[in-house]
Formats: structure tokens, C-alpha cells, sequence
């Protein structure tokens, strides 16, 4: 890509390199004034793009939920799917129920709620 390429291009739609040298290249001209917020939004975008990467509690919770049905699942403990819930059992003996459509956020309480009352089964 060529300079008016680059210039012309939104800095929103740069990657880090691209940014990078557009910011030097106003930086270094004599009338950055004119270019005032072209460099702001390119600084916007370099900081954007070397912000750390941090995950959603979403999905944080979605994992964790992963993690404690698989241990369910090593403690014999099986699933029963309907078009509308889930029931997880232990023996035969329901312990835990999610809604379809229910947010993880909600189940992810629950769930770990039913782990606890799981773990008194073996105590």
C-alpha cells in the first residue's frame, strides 16, 4: 500500500503498524495543527489495539460451567435434555436444572449452587 493509500485509509480500519507510521508521519510535518484530530484518532486506535485483550465475564462464566460439569461427569453423574431444560442427575436423583434461553450468568450461580449439593452425596 502507498502513502495516499494509507492517508486516505479511515485509521479505524489500520493495524498497529499502519497506525503506527501514520502517527510519525504527521508528527513529523510542519503543520500538524491541520491533522489535530486525524492524529487523535489514530492514537484512539493504536491504544485500542495494544489494550490487552480481557474476556467477558460471559464467558468467564461460561468456561467455569464447563469445567464443573465435566467434574460432574467424572463423579458418574448424567444429563437428560428436553426442548425447554436440562436436568442433571446423580443415582437417578435430580440435583440441577437450566431453562432454555436462560442466561449463563444466572445458570453459572445455580450450577455452582447444585456442586456444592452434589458434594454432599459423597459425604
Amino acid at each position: 500500500m502507498n502513502i495516499l493509500e494509507l492517508i486516505n485509509k479511515s485509521p479505524y480500519n489500520c493495524d498497529l503498524v499502519e497506525c503506527e507510521f501514520l502517527l510519525n508521519h504527521y508528527k513529523s510535518l510542519d503543520n500538524t495543527y491541520d491533522f489535530k484530530m486525524k492524529v487523535r484518532a489514530i492514537e484512539r486506535q493504536i491504544k485500542k489495539l495494544t489494550k490487552p485483550k480481557q474476556k467477558l465475564q460471559w464467558e468467564l462464566d461460561a468456561e467455569e460451567y464447563i469445567e464443573i460439569t465435566k467434574r460432574w461427569e467424572s463423579l458418574g453423574c448424567y444429563w437428560k435434555d428436553n426442548s425447554y431444560y436440562c436436568k442433571w442427575y446423580y443415582k437417578d436423583k435430580e440435583f440441577y436444572m437450566w431453562w432454555s434461553g436462560s442466561h449463563i450468568s444466572d445458570n453459572i450461580i445455580k450450577a455452582r449452587e447444585a456442586d456444592k449439593l452434589l458434594d454432599k452425596f459423597f459425604t
